[in-house]
């Protein structure tokens, strides 16, 4: 990881008293020179051996920063949720939002969106930074929620990663500038709030927005000297506030040559920022940590270091004199017989330098605690059973406790759950807080007392009501019972007896009670379900009961499993809820029978009478098959009706209540297909339904196209006619001039100017027909002349309006034949132009700014597109002579 060191103007330097028991920090100096501080010898002979001589061996830390976390979360922007693929995509780092709406960009290396130059040095840390604009109108902020608050009165140290440039408008140009200083801020809220931070509503849209305007309050700065190079900076603060979220960037008052964004010459300042390291200034300090285990009672009394960071040179020393050879993070004090005092571990961080700093932990001799109560709340009772324990001991001693049935427990004034029945021997054992154990147990202490056990039996858990059901119970120590029956009813009996009297599911409850008054009680759900008898109804879901027609009997009688009918024709059924046509109408007497799931039986006969009308007979002639559309009249030949609904399931779908309706079946299909024709015949509510299937052919579809749309004569080309007729086999054309022809795709030569209809009837194998009718146009082929000579009408001008069949010669224009496009000049024998005409239909009058020309000749000259030449123009000139 590079670092560099950054120049400040108002660096502020981390320094920590790290004498924890005896001396301040200065340089550990190990030189041979004098003292030597690490060999247990008084080199000087001034009778002050290694640590204890402050003069010859002191020590000083320097500050190292690589093994501090930061409360920041993903402090390096180095986890991503995805490429930036543009500016303003700092949310695309993992826990990251846009702060303001100001927005500041996100760069890693290896996506392809990135700025090569950005790049130019190494980045401080992995691959990834932000960055944002500092320029007046628009300033961009990094901001976050802490992974935990910052704490009022807590003195913090933020250090970070940091670089600066002019550029153009964009991050993506580098321009030849430089900025002063400037007090890059760290700006503080309570909570952690909902991101981007908006002055209010009417600000949405606003790009430059304080993070005082939103309530947020400056808690630290440090002027910083712009450079281009990366360097580190670092902000010592102390909150007066509890601070749940911060924003670093540039203060709300920008320095006078720091310009607006966008200004005449496209330049303003550009900040990356990386590796935001936040947490408590104490632990920017290098610093180690020293526990013990085991315990110096007990003959294995250990101490450990834990320094940080983890590497560099150790020395333990006791009462400050260097133990050599122990040069490791633990010591074994009592297998190697130190014995009680004060322990002092040095870490030196460089060896050329002499940078270190220094722990002590004092081991004291052994004490031993005494006992001073032990006594038990409840001495006996039944499981499970929670005793609560109280003990104390001298000295402050902690506690153990030893229950007697596998389980202990460390708290003086101890609960304990004893789950099995038993006596149980307590012991209480005191221990000093170097671990020295004084020992104490009473005999018996604790009587815990068996349950009963429950069981029962019942001989006949369920039956139709009223129900009788006997218990006996099988309970093991049950010196008394009690019963509840779940009716409301009770017994003390241990083998009761109990009628239920009402339907339903019934829930009981034994309560058995030990001699030694133990109480153990069972909820029995559902011990006896009694049922209840069947209640007999039914329906007939057809209310006009037509004979010949189905009937469904509804069965709607209550618990009922079996059922059996009568239908008073002579049939019965064992369907609950069957179906019965009968053949003839009359009176009928029906009769059901139900019996539950149970076998609760209803002695009780339901019955009702049943009128059952006439029905009628629907009929109707059969109609033959033909082609779509087909025209049929439909005779009826139903009796016993008076009313008619006829169904047609052709693609129109129509419907009739005629008694001889008439309509058209459709197939548009491409094969032959059947047309449903169905009749409903009525009376009385009854009705009777016939159909038929009547096959409609496939009708042919007529179409076709021809080549070339436009003819003109003389040609010796035929028209070619292409087929696209479908579901046809033959076919008949018409070619408008008498002639015909049957072929599939003919050819045909015009030889005379009209319109002709050209029309193809085509037909299929059952000899439907469809026709097609479409028209050619023959056409002369283009030509266009000029007269030589023309007289104008000396009484005006017309404007060019002519006759082509008048005789009277008094307006300049041609004789054409097919002409699409015209552009007709005149022109004076100076080359003037005097007359221009687009139209074929308006020709020269003679006449120039309204008046008549002279009599002279005139130069004409045309451009022209004949129709059957679409693609070239025709030029051609010539000379008219004027008359007068």
């Amino acid at each position: 990881m590079l670092r560099k060191t950054l120049k400040l103007t108002a660096k502020n330097t981390l320094k920590r008293s790290l004498l924890l028991i005896f001396f301040s920090i200065g340089i550990l100096s190990f030189s041979s020179a004098q003292e030597i501080c690490n060999n247990g010898i008084d080199d000087d002979g001034d009778l002050l051996i290694d640590l204890n001589d402050s003069v010859e061996c002191f020590c000083s830390i320097e500050k190292k920063y690589d093994f501090i976390s930061s409360i920041i979360p993903n402090p390096s922007f180095e986890q991503m949720d995805s490429c930036p693929t543009w500016d303003s995509q700092v949310d695309r780092a993992t826990g990251w939002k846009q702060a303001t709406n100001a927005t500041s960009d996100y760069f890693v290396r290896g996506c392809k969106y990135n700025q090569s130059h950005i790049f130019r040095h190494p980045v401080p840390d992995g691959n990834a930074f932000v960055g944002g604009a500092i320029s007046k109108g628009f300033q961009e902020y990094v901001g976050s929620c802490l992974l935990s608050p910052m704490l009022a009165g807590i003195e913090y140290t933020m250090q970070f990663n940091i670089a600066l440039y002019a550029t153009d408008g964009g991050v993506d140009t580098l321009r030849k500038k430089t900025f002063g200083p400037i007090d890059m801020t760290i700006f503080g809220f309570p909570t952690c709030p909902q991101f981007p931070v908006y002055a209010d509503s009417a600000k949405l849209n606003d790009l430059f927005l304080c993070p005082q305007d939103q309530g947020w309050k400056e808690i630290g700065k440090v002027t910083y000297i712009p450079d281009s190079n990366w360097s580190i900076a670092t902000i010592v603060f102390t909150p007066v506030f509890d601070v749940g979220a911060i924003m670093l960037g540039s203060p709300c008052t920008l320095p006078a040559d720091y310009p607006v964004a966008w200004n005449s010459e496209d330049i303003y300042a550009y900040a990356l920022f990386d590796n935001l390291i936040l947490n408590k200034s104490s632990i920017f300090v290098a610093s180690q940590v020293i526990d013990s285990s085991g315990s110096i009672c007990r003959n294995n009394l250990k101490l450990t270091a834990h320094p940080t960071p983890a590497s560099g040179l150790y020395q333990w020393y006791k009462e400050g004199i260097a133990l050599p050879g122990e040069t490791d993070t633990i010591i074994a004090l009592s297998s190697k017989g130190y014995g009680t005092g004060k322990y002092t571990f040095v870490l030196i961080l460089d060896s050329v330098l002499h940078n270190c700093s220094v722990s002590s932990f004092i081991v004291d001799a052994p004490q031993y605690s005494t006992i001073t109560s032990f006594s038990v709340n409840d001495p006996d009772n039944c499981k499970p059973h929670t005793a609560l324990f109280t003990g104390t001991g001298s000295l402050n001693a902690s506690c153990r406790w030893n229950f007697g049935d596998g389980d202990s427990s460390a708290i003086c004034n101890a609960s304990h759950l004893f789950q099995k029945a038993g006596i149980f021997d307590v012991k209480l054992s005191v221990i000093s807080p170097q671990g020295c154990i004084t020992d104490s147990s009473i005999t018996s202490m604790v009587t815990v007392y068996d349950n009963p056990g429950i069981s029962y039996s019942i001989d006949d858990r369920d039956g139709c009501y009223p129900h009788t059901v006997n218990i006996t119970n099988n309970s093991t120590l049950s010196a008394f019972c009690s019963w509840t029956f779940g009716d409301g009813s009770t017994s003390n009996k241990c083998d009761p007896s109990h009628i239920y009297s009402i339907p339903g599911v019934y829930d009981g409850k034994l309560t058995v009670t030990s001699a030694n008054g133990c109480i153990k009680d069972s909820t029995i759900s559902a011990m006896v379900e009694v049922y209840d008898y069947p209640m007999v109804n039914y329906s007939v879901s057809n209310a006009n009961n037509c004979a010949n027609t189905p009937l469904n009997f509804i069965n709607n009688s209550t618990l009922a499993n079996n059922c059996f009918w009568n239908f008073g024709d002579g049939t019965t059924s064992n369907n609950c809820n069957p179906s019965h046509t009968y053949a003839t109408q009359g009176n009928y007497a029906i009769t059901l029978s139900v019996t539950s799931a149970n076998g609760c039986v209803h002695d009780t006969t339901y019955s009702q009478l049943l009128v059952v009308n006439a029905a009628p007979s629907a009929a109707f002639d059969t109609i033959p098959a033909g082609c779509s559309p087909l025209s049929a009249t439909f005779q009826n030949t139903s009796s016993g009706a008076n009313t008619y609904l006829w169904n047609f399931s052709s693609e129109n779908l129509s419907t009739s209540t005629d008694v001889n309706p008439s309509t058209q079946l459709i197939n548009s299909g491409s094969t032959n297909s059947f047309n449903k024709v169905e009749l409903i015949a009525s009376a009385n509510g009854c009705s009777d339904t016939v159909f038929q299937n009547v096959l409609v052919y496939n009708t042919p579809v007529a179409d076709f196209s021809f080549s070339p749309t436009k003819y003109f004569l003389p040609s010796n080309d035929p028209v070619t006619f292409s087929n696209q007729s479908t579901n046809s086999i033959a076919y008949a054309w018409s070619f408008g001039d008498g002639n015909i022809n049957t072929e599939k795709n003919p050819s045909y030569v015009y030889s005379t100017v009209g319109t002709y209809p050209i029309i193809l009837i085509a037909s299929n194998s059952m000899n439907c027909t469809d026709t097609m009718e479409k028209s050619i146009i023959v056409k002369e082929s283009g030509s266009i002349e000029f007269p030589t000579a023309f007289i104008p009408n000396k009484e005006g001008s017309n404007g060019g309006k002519y006759d082509i069949s008048d005789i009277k010669n008094d307006v300049f224009f041609p004789k054409y034949k097919s002409i699409s496009e015209y552009h007709l000049m005149i022109f004076n024998r100076w080359g003037e132009l005097i007359f221009e005409s687009k139209d074929i239909n308006t020709g020269w009058d003679g006449y120039y700014k309204e008046t008549i020309c002279q009599a002279d000749v005139y130069v004409w000259k045309v451009e022209v597109r004949f129709e059957d030449k679409e693609g070239d123009k025709f030029q051609k000139s010539g000379a008219v002579t004027l008359l007068r």
